[in-house]
């Protein structure tokens, strides 16, 4: 799931919610990923981070577009778009 999706879920933790979770520094930067403004995305360890925070719902490999090159181990096992994961290998 796309963090943009997951923001605006009915139910899903808020950006100020996952700002404190995280320790971003503000709700602005975590919407900033969200749209990836100025292309921007969150570092490796905020990535990890927010996919703790969000119970898996939204992957690292969905909000780093360099993901196979910080998480190579995680190549065999690729999100689909649906949100279920696919085994490769």
């Amino acid at each position: 799931m796309k963090l943009r999706d997951y923001l605006s879920n009915p139910g899903s933790k808020t950006a100020e919610q996952l700002r404190i979770e995280i320790g971003a520094r503000s709700a602005s930067q975590i919407h900033q990923w969200a749209s990836r403004w100025k292309g921007r995305q969150p570092s490796a360890a905020y990535a990890m981070q927010l996919e703790i925070a969000t119970e898996g719902l939204v992957s690292r490999q969905e909000l780093r577009e360099d993901w196979r090159l910080i998480w190579p181990e995680l190549a065999s096992h690729v999100v689909a778009p649906s949100g279920v994961e696919v085994a490769h290998g």
